[in-house]
Formats: structure tokens, sequence, C-alpha cells
């Protein structure tokens, strides 16, 4: 669980970060960041999708406790 700010590590180069809500709606999306400030975000369920410059991608989730 993250209380707002998350660190980014990958062994292989990231191009980009989308932000999904439960529903499947995009929340945001990031280029070229390793910190991501997520405290405006309501206490929830994410998924954060992970696109890679080889051109695969992966999904992971990521929970939002705000207490």
């Amino acid at each position: 669980p993250s209380k707002g700010v998350i660190n980014i590590n990958s062994t292989k180069e990231i191009s980009e970060l989308r932000l999904y809500d439960l529903s499947g709606k995009l929340v945001n999306s990031y280029k070229n960041e390793s910190k991501l400030d997520l405290k405006y975000l309501n206490e929830g369920l994410y998924f954060l999708e992970f696109k890679y410059l080889d051109g695969n991608k992966t999904i992971d989730k990521l929970i939002i406790n705000t207490y």
C-alpha cells in the first residue's frame, strides 16, 4: 500500500507509465519520471501500466491507503 509517493525501479527502460482506476478509466500518464506523487488520489485500488521501450508492457496493482 502507498500513502502518496512511490519510487519506480525497473531493470528495463520505461517509456511511459499509465495509471488507471478500478473502472479502467485513465487517471494520469507519466513519462521520464521515477518518483510519482499520488497524494491527490482517493483511497482505493488502481492499476499501473508500465510500457517499455522494447514494446512490452506489464500491469501492477496499486493500493492507495490514506490512513
